[in-house]
């Protein structure tokens, strides 16, 4: 009998990546199909079932376009309830897992980055599930037909039956031992999702201690707030800060990636700024990042390679006459003045809105490329902006904006955050931030977080 397994993720190396995978284990016994949503995952599982495909194993991501995974789940329960569903995903939460199980029979749920090994021994594991059920219903259903007959050939079917008897008998002590091995396995990949926890868990203690602690920025910067959330223990995003005599640096940055892969790029961002000669203006800062970057990942501009790298927003002041120096990729700056304050002049880089009372929003803009390779790469422009006295200056990655909640599951959207900072940025930092990490768990509300969210702000 043909026999397929599907696979179903949005993102399309994760998909070449569990297929190779796949192949390595079960050969060519079964083909591997993948699709990139769920509606897409759902045409082809029909399909399949329309040429006469046995599909013991689907595997699907839980954060998807359109139809999240537990939901394809349970549209592959109702159309083959003996199907064995796994949902392979770092983004899943209890809630989410819980769902699949009571309305998709879900089998297991292994959580991303995965060991090669531990979603191979899964599959392997679900199919010997699959098979021995089939085969117990097979059993069954012979069994029936025998008790039929035997009504009316007791006689002549009673050695038959006694042979029947003594094959189930070997049948359930081999599936006797086919369920040790099974919980053994079982064990044992729980064994390793534990020692995945716990590396990342040490991750993120490592992760803390290259991160500016309270102390630190209390000196760089005194009157600040830190609303620093991972979404995968670790992050992606990172904040940095450090002081000579003459200046204070602060940035906030967004890796690419989030998890495990984003926090190594955000440490190697760390060591990197730590090594650059602070003489150094704020375009030069992030020309320098980007060449060790680029350097260290081997990036050459090749097709086909990946465009690792970071969005990051720069800052460099002088403290004795309150000058802010400032560079960016992609990511923007706000500084937020009280009226009868002076203004600095508008251009392509410097924004201005100002509110009802006088008050007035300057939003600082960079360069649109990242700290990495990009195909259209300009240096760097170094802006230069008088600061006074009261002024509170933001730096934000894109985790709080681009949040999925409130009333009609959209994003939070930064021209709503800049009018959030609006109406909070006279208040102490300290409420500032409690009011801050409010509103994002009430707009989050029962949604997943998407992404890392890192917001620095601190008074001049």
């Amino acid at each position: 009998m043909k026999r397929a397994i599907l696979c179903v993720d949005d993102e399309r190396i994760i998909l070449t990546g569990l297929k190779k995978q796949l192949k390595t284990v079960l050969g060519s016994d079964f083909i591997i199909e993948t699709a990139e949503s769920g509606d897409e995952g759902l045409e082809v599982f029909d399909e399949l079932k329309e040429d006469g495909y046995d599909i013991p194993v689907v595997i699907t991501d839980y954060i998807m376009p359109g139809m999240k995974g537990d939901e394809f789940l349970k549209n592959i329960h109702q159309r083959c309830d003996t199907t064995i569903n796994i949902l392979l995903t770092g983004q899943a939460d209890t809630e989410a897992v819980g769902s699949a199980v009571n309305a998709a029979n879900l089998y297991r749920y292994i959580p991303k980055p995965w060991e090669p090994e531990d979603v191979q021994l899964t599959v392997k594991e679900a199919i010997q599930k699959y098979d021995a059920k089939k085969q117990i219903e097979l059993q069954h259903k012979e069994l029936e037909s025998l008790n039929r007959d035997l009504e009316f050939k007791v006689i002549e079917r009673t050695e038959e039956l006694q042979a029947t008897n003594e094959e189930l008998q070997s049948t359930n002590e081999e599936l006797f031992r086919t369920l040790e091995v099974v919980n053994e396995q079982k064990e044992e990949i729980e064994r390793k999702n534990l020692k995945i926890l716990n590396s990342i868990q040490y991750a993120q203690r490592i992760q803390k201690a290259v991160l500016p602690d309270e102390q630190q920025l209390e000196q760089h910067l005194q009157d600040h707030f830190v609303f620093f959330r991972p979404r995968d223990i670790v992050s992606g995003d990172f904040y940095w800060s450090k002081s000579t005599k003459e200046r204070t640096f602060v940035t906030v940055a967004d890796c690419t990636g989030h998890g495990v892969p984003g926090a190594f790029m955000s440490m190697m961002g760390v060591a990197f700024l730590n090594q650059i000669d602070p003489l150094c203006n704020a375009a030069d800062y992030l020309e320098t990042l980007r060449n060790n970057v680029k350097h260290s990942l081997g990036q050459n501009g090749s097709n086909g390679e990946q465009q690792d790298g970071m969005d990051i927003a720069f800052c460099i002041i002088e403290k004795e006459n309150n000058l802010l120096h400032f560079a960016s990729a992609h990511n923007t700056a706000i500084i937020l003045r009280k009226a009868g304050t002076p203004l600095p002049e508008t251009s392509e880089h410097i924004k201005l809105i100002a509110s009802k009372t006088g008050d007035t929003l300057i939003e600082i803009k960079g360069n649109r490329q990242p700290i990495g390779i990009y195909p259209k790469e300009k240096p760097f422009v170094n802006l230069s902006i008088p600061l006074h006295k009261g002024d509170m200056i933001y730096l934000a990655s894109d985790g709080f904006a681009d949040q999925i909640g409130g009333p009609n599951n959209k994003k939070f959207l930064k021209k709503n955050l800049k009018g959030f900072l609006f109406s909070i940025f006279t208040l102490p930092v300290a409420e500032q931030k409690e009011i801050l990490e409010v509103t994002f768990e009430r707009w989050k509300a029962e949604q997943e977080q998407i992404d890392d969210v890192a917001i620095l702000g601190f008074r001049i």
